[in-house]
């Protein structure tokens, strides 16, 4: 009878200790954005890869929701999902989300349409003209912070091109991987008659946050962020971008 009891005892101990050890299940929140972000793509997109790699690594289970940016950036801030999968960083935001180490730099440009006289080398070379953006984007400061220019906003890069490609807009701004895979699977032909400046308009970096009404959101991103450091230090993370980069146009 002892024995029985021991061993119910250790069965209990057992049992509390997987019960410890369960991966906690994450609810994410990713704005469609190809290539970075697709669920058609092999791993739902670059971002998608990274980011799940990096939980899974962490000890994470996660659960994915896609939505609009608007309701994406929403949800996330006020504790709705546990994470934001793809999101740039803004002093606004960063009162109500806590932000992960940068994954990912995306690297901004403007694009017009072809025999425009537009050159771009400063926000000053932008004087009076037009340009599509994304509804609440977080876009380079210098760029968000100018007022010498229109900027009219978006749902999403696709129909701000097609405004462009009507003549409403100057030029349009947006990552170079975007413009180029909306360019190459939208508008292939109407493409030939658009041109992506050669400048960089800067450099935004790409992070996952937590909602600050998380008890938990100060944990979530510092194993993030030592998932993350490790999948540098032994490859995983370059192996994944080079795989990504193979596909992009």
């Amino acid at each position: 009878m002892k024995n029985h009891w021991i061993n119910l005892s250790l069965a209990f101990v057992l049992l509390m200790h997987l019960a410890s050890t369960q991966a906690e299940t994450l609810s994410i929140v990713a704005e469609h954005w190809p290539p970075y972000v697709d669920e058609s793509a092999p791993q739902q997109g670059l971002a998608i890869d990274l980011i799940t790699t990096a939980l899974i690594r962490a000890r994470y289970d996660y659960k994915i929701d896609y939505q609009a940016w608007p309701r994406a950036l929403e949800g996330g801030k006020i504790g709705v999902y546990d994470m934001i999968a793809n999101i740039w960083h803004s002093d606004e935001r960063a009162l109500d989300l806590d932000y992960s180490e940068p994954y990912l730099i995306n690297d901004m440009r403007l694009i017009k349409r072809k025999g425009s006289p537009i050159k771009f080398k400063k926000m000053a070379d932008l004087n009076n003209l037009v340009i599509g953006v994304e509804k609440d984007y977080a876009y380079p400061q210098e760029f968000a912070a100018a007022n010498n220019f229109t900027k009219v906003s978006n749902s999403a890069l696709l129909p701000a091109l097609a405004e462009l490609l009507k003549g409403k807009y100057d030029a349009v701004i947006g990552d170079l991987n975007a413009i180029n895979y909306v360019l190459l699977t939208f508008l292939p032909t109407e493409s030939n008659d658009l041109e992506i400046l050669p400048k960089s308009v800067g450099m935004s970096k790409l992070y996952v946050a937590v909602s600050k009404t998380n008890p938990k959101h100060r944990a979530i991103i510092k194993d993030f962020n030592e998932a993350l450091q490790s999948m540098k230090q032994d490859g995983t993370y370059q192996t994944i971008i080079q795989a990504h980069q193979q596909r992009l146009p």
